[in-house]
């Protein structure tokens, strides 16, 4: 039991001080609300403080909602790989590059499928069949629903392109035909009728792009092809008639351009930003 201690001095005869101790149990003390046992309130702290971290403290399981959060000390990325389907773990300690499983579906913005092939079945789209009529240059041919011309031929192709200017597009944000829209353009084209993987066709690369469609070069309609020896052989219109600028896919030797073939057969060149004639090309087996 804990003692309170008081000590007092009395004057004696002689004059002088004699000390006088008093000692009082801590239990008749009476506290200011209304208790006198001082040893339960020092009890009741050493309860309340009982088990409380320290200022600086880790926790090891943290369980409930959080209100907020605190941000890591240093920012990382998380970025989607597509071409893997391996989950990846997070502690913030790094970056992370999850992967995909799963077949996008067409309402989420996919095609529900998992092939060129299943696309273009799941499309209608049949391959495109070897024309039954000779092929000479020059000459006409019908094929997927489009009218071609015969503008070349080698000891392995039939290179034909569309009679017409059959649609209109930018080249693309700059001019490399690589990753262009004009490139796009080809390959959608390409898919559409059937040609994309086609063995009647060819896998032709043309600056730098490989594919079964493409847009010719500046060199192969400057008389590579051996049908493009003139102006007038250049010219081109759409399905109505009317006369038309079309791309190459060759960028202008002299700057920021992109060739183009100008309404009158002559070889100019346009901003790729700007929106001109599609006129494509498919290199046909022999």
């Amino acid at each position: 039991m804990a003692t309170l201690k008081q000590r007092l001095h009395r004057k004696n005869a002689a004059g002088t001080y004699d000390a006088i101790h008093l000692e009082t149990s801590a239990d008749l003390v009476l506290m200011t609300d209304g208790s006198t046992k001082l040893s339960d309130k020092i009890g009741a702290m050493d309860t309340a403080i009982s088990g409380k971290a320290a200022a600086s403290h880790t926790h090891t399981t943290i369980s409930g909602n959080a209100g907020t959060a605190t941000k890591l000390a240093t920012a990382r990325t998380i970025r989607t790989n597509l071409a893997s389907t391996a989950t990846a773990s997070f502690d913030g300690s790094g970056n992370v590059t999850p992967g995909v499983t799963g077949t996008l579906g067409v309402g989420n913005g996919g095609t529900g499928v998992t092939s060129i092939q299943a696309l273009k079945d799941a499309l209608g789209i049949t391959a495109a069949s070897k024309p039954s009529t000779s092929i000479t240059i020059g000459g006409s041919v019908s094929m997927g629903a489009f009218d071609w011309i015969c503008v070349h031929t080698d000891s392995s192709y039939n290179y034909l392109m569309t009679k017409y200017v059959i649609g209109s597009t930018t080249f693309g944000q700059d001019t490399n035909y690589a990753g262009s829209q004009a490139a796009l353009m080809a390959l959608l084209f390409g898919t559409a009728i059937g040609v994309w993987g086609n063995s009647a066709f060819g896998n032709i690369t043309v600056n730098g792009v490989p594919g079964y469609c493409f847009l010719p070069s500046y060199d192969q309609m400057n008389g590579g092809f051996s049908y493009f020896n003139s102006n007038d052989r250049r010219k081109a219109t759409d399905p109505a008639g009317n006369a038309k600028v079309y791309w190459t896919s060759s960028p202008y030797s002299g700057g920021s351009y992109v060739y183009c073939v100008y309404a009158d057969g002559g070889l100019n060149f346009n901003n790729p930003g700007g929106t001109y004639g599609f006129r494509p090309c498919v290199a046909l087996k022999r």
